[in-house]
Formats: C-alpha cells, structure tokens, sequence
C-alpha cells in the first residue's frame, strides 16, 4: 500500500477528541493486516495520540461498479470531457438557485 496515500486518507479524518485534523506529518505508518493499515497519528491541537485502521483495496477498472448502463456508457465516451468553464458555469448558476426544482424543471411554482 502506498504510505503517503494512507497519510493523506488520514490528514482528512477529524481527532476523535477535539475535531481538528490530522496533519500528513503527523501520521505513521504502523503496519499492515491483509487490507487494513494501521497508523499512529498525533494531533498537533489537542496533542491527542490515537491509532487509526485504514482499509484499503486496490480494484481494477473492471471490479469497478458503476451506476451507468451499457447504453449510456456508448453515449458519453465520446463527449468532451467536463472542462474547468463547465464547472465554473454550474458554479455560478449554484450560488444563485435558491432549490426550487419544480421551477427549474417546468417553468412554474407548483
């Protein structure tokens, strides 16, 4: 397993005592048992110790499962991957929709 993947999986858990996160440098690979590693991890805030069990399975692209049909997956390989002026476009329309879905979807209130 790549230890600085598990250091970075930890650096995005909270300590289980005051809720800050862990920083990568404070994390250790301890060792391993079958899929599970196992990490001493210090918080700088608290100055907590504790131990972390991390499971992690490699899968190939073919164990992956996925939401999408075979039918869908035809349509959409060939479409332009997402663009960073996609996202910036749903961002912006995000930070002005107030939730109303059925005024989205139909035009109207109700």
């Amino acid at each position: 397993m790549d230890e600085e993947l598990l250091k970075h999986l930890v650096s995005t858990v909270r300590c289980f005592k005051c809720g800050g996160f862990y920083d990568e440098a404070d994390a250790r690979v301890l060792g391993y048992y079958g899929d599970t590693a196992f990490l001493s991890v210090y918080c700088s805030q608290c100055r907590r110790r504790d131990i972390v069990a991390a499971v992690v399975k490699e899968v190939s692209a073919g164990d992956m499962v996925a939401d999408v049909g075979d039918d869908e997956h035809d349509k959409f390989r060939f479409m332009a991957p997402v663009s960073e002026a996609d996202v910036q476009a749903l961002h912006n329309f995000l930070e002005g929709f107030d939730g109303d879905f059925s005024m989205l979807f139909t035009g109207s209130k109700d």
